[in-house]
């Protein structure tokens, strides 16, 4: 399967100061997410690695705090909060890869 960007991927507003746009296959999910703000911290069932793709914040995941810019990488194992805690320049755009079940948008 391709997919053709941005012709293929479902968009939507998240959260407040956050957009995505997702491709999702059989148990997976990419999203590229736009911040412009420090959303709500959440949590998830799943694990999740993600992609800087620019710009700069701090970013806790569970107890530890560190400040990623372009090209940087975090994981996130599922069940950890995680929590944009300093915005230090926008929009902030980053690529997110998790797996998914079902067949409709991920919320």
């Amino acid at each position: 399967m391709f997919v053709k960007y941005p012709r293929d991927l479902t968009r939507l507003d998240y959260k407040p100061g956050e957009k995505a746009e997702y491709v999702w296959g059989e148990g997976i999910l990419l999203a590229r997410m736009l911040v412009n703000s420090g959303p709500p911290g959440s949590t998830h069932e799943c694990s999740q690695i993600s992609l800087v793709l620019n710009e700069q914040f701090e970013l806790d995941i569970g107890d530890e705090t560190m400040r990623l810019t372009k090209g940087d990488a975090f994981y996130v194992p599922a069940g950890l909060r995680h929590i944009i805690v300093k915005v230090i320049s926008t929009p902030m755009e980053i690529v997110d890869i998790r797996p998914v079940s079902g067949s409709r948008v991920p919320q």
